[in-house]
């Protein structure tokens, strides 16, 4: 079956303090998941790309519909990559 994996989507917090925190934890995680992602040879969908604009965000940790769709987009475009040339060790966004 054709896989893909993806990255966490930033949190947006207004206070600042709390965003940097979130944003530093975040960056741990996706470092050792691009990390990991990366030894074995997979395709990765990286959302701190995809998910960018404040219409992305129903509140400060989740998805809004737009960006569910602009996440779903980018994952099915690169399962569709993936399932057409299996080799591919692609970043996408």
């Amino acid at each position: 079956l054709p896989t893909v994996v993806t990255t966490m989507y930033p949190p947006r917090y207004e206070d600042p303090l709390r965003q940097r925190a979130g944003m530093t934890a975040l960056a741990v995680f996706n470092d050792r998941l691009v990390r990991r992602v990366f030894d074995a040879k997979l395709p990765l969908v990286d959302l701190s790309l995809v998910c960018t604009d404040d219409g992305d965000y129903a509140d400060e940790l989740r998805l809004s519909k737009r960006g569910l769709r602009k996440a779903s987009n980018v994952v099915m475009s690169a399962l569709y990559a993936v399932a057409r040339d299996p080799s591919r060790a692609d970043i996408f966004f």
